[in-house]
């Protein structure tokens, strides 16, 4: 009988969390750990995961060290076992090296920020499995904009080429109350379940003792997505992580 491959996918937000997340790591035991906005020279930190694939989305300085030197920072994924065909598919990329993220308009971040997925194969039991992790478009209020639509746009166009995938990660798009949910799951299984109505952190938002977070509570933004080869099962949230939830599930090849 086949067990299956244990994922987890979580935004980290850079390097606030480690304190609670490597003991999370430590319990649950994943073979796979896909990770948004982590810095690539913290990535050591995950020791019991010897094989690993960056994919560069900016530069920018540790939180804990405002104005500090930039560093790589993007997504990740990490494996108990080997990866292949690792590679990065980038939707949103301007330039030829990454450039400093400001944390300005929309439009200054989007300029300066490249989007993208990280994509790594994994072998398990005989049966091989694609993940992809991505840290889509960020809009300041969860509505779409011009710029959240064509990146979708583009995204959905190279995901075509992909196969049979498990897609998970940040998506900045909050379910059913952003016009772009039903486009993103015209493609895919959310595999989230229903009863879940928000995938940020009541503990660790940034939001959480400001008026904002009365609206963002509501924001369920986080994704394990798969097309029909693959499906999930044990799919749950987990708070008490960083400032969005982890999403921790066991993925299944039909």
């Amino acid at each position: 009988m086949h067990t299956g491959l244990k994922l987890v996918s979580i935004n980290i937000e850079g390097d606030k969390h480690w304190d609670s997340i490597l003991p999370f790591l430590e319990k649950e035991g994943p073979e796979v750990l896909c990770l948004q906005e982590v810095f690539e020279d913290q990535l050591s930190k995950l020791t019991s995961f010897p094989y690993l694939h960056f994919t560069q989305n900016t530069l920018r300085p540790y939180w804990s060290e405002p104005g500090g030197v930039p560093r790589n920072f993007g997504t990740a994924i990490a494996s108990r076992v080997p990866l292949k065909n690792v590679r990065d598919v980038y939707y949103w990329k301007v330039g030829e090296v990454p450039v400093f993220f400001v944390n300005g308009s929309p439009k200054e971040k989007h300029a300066t920020h490249w989007y993208g997925c990280s994509v790594a194969e994994v072998e398990t039991e005989g049966m091989t499995f694609k993940i992809l992790t991505t840290q889509f478009t960020w809009t300041p209020d969860g509505m779409p904009d011009d710029l959240q639509r064509k990146d979708l746009t583009t995204l959905l166009t190279l995901l075509k080429n992909e196969g049979e995938y498990a897609l998970c990660g940040d998506f900045n798009i909050p379910r059913i109350q952003n016009e772009l949910y039903a486009q993103l799951v015209s493609a895919h299984t959310d595999n989230i379940p229903t009863s879940y109505t928000c995938s940020l952190d009541s503990t660790y938002h940034r939001t959480r003792t400001t008026p904002a977070w009365e609206h963002v509570r509501h924001y369920m933004v986080d994704y394990l997505l798969t097309t029909p080869k693959y499906y999930a099962t044990d799919v749950r949230l987990q708070d008490g992580v960083s400032d969005h939830m982890a999403i921790v599930a066991t993925l299944h090849s039909r």
